[in-house]
């Protein structure tokens, strides 16, 4: 049997996504040459080189991050021209021992060509507890932000607390295969709590939803952003999804990455 090239050997012990950062990593020529200098001999040339490499691929990420243009997500929800602040509010209580489908989540938000709305809200199966659910989204002239508050019915509001989810508020740009990257972004600093909501995101085609694994994370000023990559495979409309747990609070800017018409 023929040998097979060592990065192909390794590769089938990561993801199939090819999406999946270790699998990115085997699957181009550029970065296998890059993760065999890690294993390179201890030399002074070897620190050299490496220490090189990390300049360059830095510079790189630096260039490519300036060219990157991120829009806030309800930017296409409105086809008139006004400016200023506009919210879109969805406060209900979710009912114990249903599952819950509320579409549309805001009145007035548009729709998608099949009639599936750019904003819905489906809860977890079954559901324990009847749940106090509240979401804010607004518009500012630079940014989306929303305002998520949950708890169980007869608590107040005003506690974050990391558990199994039990709602998710879907949402689209509804920019089709132009939006590529989502990101969700939160004010330092903040609980632990609050980050672990950004690990049990989802991702819909309008129909069904999937898992949606963080791919980076980086801090630019007092803000940390969380990027979600659509995968190669979705095609047409996506929605992200905010989870909520029995107990959430939590603030934080909705913006998606556009690639040019």
């Amino acid at each position: 049997m023929q040998k097979l090239p060592a990065h192909m050997c390794q590769v089938k012990w990561f993801s199939r996504d090819p999406d999946s950062t270790p699998t990115a990593a085997l699957s181009h020529a550029w970065s296998r040459a890059l993760l065999e200098t890690l294993s390179n001999e201890e030399t002074p040339e070897a620190y050299h080189d490496r220490f090189l490499n990390r300049v360059l691929t830095q510079s790189f990420s630096d260039a490519v991050r300036k060219n990157e243009v991120y829009t806030p997500l309800t930017r296409l929800w409105r086809s008139d021209a006004r400016w200023g602040r506009v919210q879109w509010i969805y406060s209900s209580l979710l009912p114990q021992g249903e599952k819950t489908k509320v579409s549309p989540a805001f009145p007035g938000t548009p729709m998608q060509e099949d009639g599936i709305s750019s904003a819905w809200v489906l809860s977890a199966d079954p559901m324990h507890d009847g749940l106090q659910y509240e979401a804010v989204v607004a518009e500012e002239p630079s940014n989306t932000t929303l305002s998520l508050q949950v708890s169980r019915e007869g608590e107040g509001f005003g506690r974050h607390e990391w558990g199994d989810t039990r709602a998710i508020l879907f949402l689209s740009p509804l920019a089709g295969e132009k939006a590529q990257v989502f990101r969700l972004s939160l004010r330092r600093p903040f609980e632990h709590a609050h980050e672990q909501l950004m690990h049990n995101v989802r991702r819909s085609d309008g129909r069904s939803n999937f898992a949606w694994p963080l791919i980076m994370q980086e801090d630019e000023g007092n803000m940390r952003h969380f990027y979600f990559l659509r995968p190669q495979n979705h095609k047409g409309e996506i929605w992200i999804g905010i989870p909520a747990f029995l107990r959430t609070s939590i603030s934080m800017e909705l913006a998606f990455g556009i690639a040019p018409v």
